[in-house]
């Protein structure tokens, strides 16, 4: 039962962190406010100006009071306003949920805490027991 909770996660979480690294994808930047920078190969972070085209997992800073959105060809595009680095994502549903949408990774966290409870039980439907507990019947 060990190794199917450990399959189960395992196949969770490699699908959760697979759109990351998909084929590499490009996008257009537009600098809605401030300042934005992007760093191209881990290096140093250079300026950004609107209409520079941006690619999976180069990462892009965005400064205090500053706003950017990220253009993906399926007219699907996410914004930028709060401060921080963000990495470019392959297509705009990876950048929503890895970007800045941290609940979608907490429902999917707790997906998969959830489901591995649920496999491990011991048919009744009750977390497993720790081996110490005396079984009452």
């Amino acid at each position: 039962m060990k190794k199917l909770t450990t399959t189960l996660l395992a196949t969770l979480l490699m699908a959760a962190v697979a759109p990351v690294y998909a084929e590499d994808a490009t996008a257009t930047l537009r600098v809605d406010r401030g300042t934005v920078m992007v760093s191209v190969d881990g290096g140093d972070f250079v300026s950004a100006n609107s209409g520079r085209i941006v690619a999976t997992g180069q990462r892009l800073m965005v400064a205090e009071n500053s706003a950017a959105t990220v253009i993906y060809e399926d007219d699907c595009d996410p914004e930028y306003t709060d401060p921080g680095v963000y990495v470019i994502q392959p297509d705009c549903k990876a950048a929503v949920v890895w970007g800045t949408d941290w609940r979608a990774v907490g429902i999917i966290a707790g997906t998969g805490v959830i489901g591995a409870i649920l496999l491990a039980a011991d048919g009744d439907g009750a977390p497993p027991r720790p081996p110490s507990a005396p079984i009452s019947r």
